[in-house]
């Protein structure tokens, strides 16, 4: 997560469950360094979707981010 931001990730409560099968794509390890609690509950062979941001957050998040350093960089 980007510290220097206001855009945080927010805890919901989804009516059905996300998730990310990983069984034979990463060793166990590597899913804990993709996956990071508490954003993701890792268990049975996937990773659960616990933190997100809304797409209004993420427009903001790299307006301050990656674009801005784009359009200074013009």
């Amino acid at each position: 997560m980007n510290k220097h931001t206001t855009v945080k990730p927010v805890k919901l409560d989804f009516s059905e469950e996300v998730a990310i099968p990983l069984k034979g794509k990463l060793t166990k390890e590597e899913w804990k360094v993709y996956f990071p609690a508490p954003y993701y509950k890792l268990e049975a062979g996937k990773a659960i979707v616990v933190y997100r941001n809304y797409v209004e957050d993420l427009v903001k998040l790299k307006q301050g981010g990656f674009l801005k350093a784009r359009e200074q960089h013009k």
